[in-house]
């Protein structure tokens, strides 16, 4: 393995191990010392690769295995590695084997680990806080669906108790008036006020029909409008 590309991998943010055709570790660059929480020392005790790292599910033996077959470069999918000497540290990475050429005409592969923890992380405490986004968006509509709700039942409640409470009015005095020793005396009050009755429920009635009305054009009423137009005219 040249010099110069030794120096490169010794300039990556990534950690390389350069492994041989039985997965031994041949080289690894400053970055790897980090990656794996082990000094120089110690990483160049560890002969092979599988004694360092674990990615189970992932069968990363086979992977690898048929990556040195390849002699192609390949990428791995996304997976999860966790130390052997240290259970608890689990990194999201991407691997990339590349075949290189020794002098001796053996073949050596770099294993680049790209960490991709800190987007796995970043991504997923985005997407929690837009699932909690999402769940006060939709608690703040709810809340303003029953306080609009509320407003609205309150202005019908209104509405129709009115012609309700002059309805109830006149049928007692249609009442007490039927109630007299001669009740045909008051034949003209007895109409008025029933035809007060009939005015008050004819009220109800259309105040009823025209909630139902504007609930069915809501419903089935649909127009194309021009946003622009929206828009220019709010600014005015």
């Amino acid at each position: 393995m040249s010099e110069t590309i030794l120096n490169t991998f010794d300039h990556l943010f990534d950690a390389v191990l350069v492994i041989n055709n039985q997965k031994q570790i041949v080289y690894f660059n400053h970055q790897a010392t980090i990656f794996f929480k082990l000094p120089p020392r110690l990483l160049k005790q560890k002969e092979n690769i599988l004694g360092i790292i674990e990615a189970a599910p992932f069968d990363l033996e086979e992977w690898i295995s048929k990556a040195l077959l390849s002699f192609d470069v390949l990428v791995s999918p996304e997976i999860t590695l966790s130390l052997i000497h240290e259970p608890d540290t689990e990194y999201h990475v991407v691997l990339k084997v590349i075949p290189l050429a020794d002098t001796s005409d053996k073949m050596q592969f770099a294993i680049v680990f790209h960490d991709i923890s800190v987007e796995k992380n970043l991504h997923e405490k985005y997407r929690q806080q837009l699932e909690e986004l999402k769940k006060t968006h939709a608690q703040i509509l709810q809340a303003d669906k029953l306080t609009t709700l509320g407003e609205m039942t309150a202005n019908i409640s209104h509405e129709i108790n009115n012609p309700l409470t002059i309805a109830s009015g006149n049928i007692e005095i249609i009442d007490a008036y039927l109630s007299l020793p001669e009740p045909l005396k008051q034949i003209e009050q007895i109409k008025t006020s029933s035809k007060t009755v009939i005015e008050s429920l004819g009220r109800i009635n259309q105040i009823i029909k025209n909630m139902k009305d504007f609930l069915y054009q809501s419903e089935d009423h649909k127009e194309y409008c021009d946003l622009e137009t929206l828009i220019d005219s709010a600014k005015e």
